[in-house]
């Protein structure tokens, strides 16, 4: 083979895996944005529906004791295994770096239909910036779980 017709084929090579790279990201990662809320974001087999958007704005808010809080609307969202394997998910919070509110000062609750519930705590118990909220967990096949989380 020839030095010319070698360096067309590695340059023919290196596209084509370009555009299969390309091709396989946007399929592995889709946004959906349905309304002013609503938000559906795939990841491989999994599917993750915000009912609330997918972020908690607590601008305005003023403190309140942990009952009236639980007594608000949570924020809502379901994950879906789409696919013919276990998958494995957990769930955290990520702080906006332009927050001005120490999480020293807020507390949460989670719960899952799949009878998981975290209790009240506050959030500076897990951390800061990113912190995971819900360790990892198993989905199986066609199965979805759905977590309300009040903050």
């Amino acid at each position: 083979m020839t030095k010319k017709k070698y360096i067309v084929l590695i340059v023919t090579v290196i596209m084509i895996s370009i555009i299969s790279l390309i091709g396989a990201t946007y399929a592995l990662l889709t946004l959906t944005v349905e309304g002013d809320k609503k938000i559906s974001l795939t990841a491989g087999i999994l599917k993750v529906d915000f009912t609330d958007g997918n972020y908690i704005n607590l601008a305005n808010t003023a403190p309140i004791t942990d009952n009236k809080g639980l007594k608000t609307t949570p924020y809502t969202f379901t994950i879906t295994n789409n696919g013919n394997i276990n998958a494995y998910y957990h769930v955290s919070l990520e702080e906006d770096i332009n927050n001005t509110l120490d999480n020293k000062y807020l507390k949460m609750k989670i719960i899952g239909d799949n009878g998981y519930d975290s209790g009240v705590v506050r959030v500076s118990d897990y951390g800061t910036v990113e912190f995971e909220i819900k360790r990892e967990e198993t989905l199986k096949p066609s199965d979805k779980v759905t977590y309300q989380l009040w903050i």
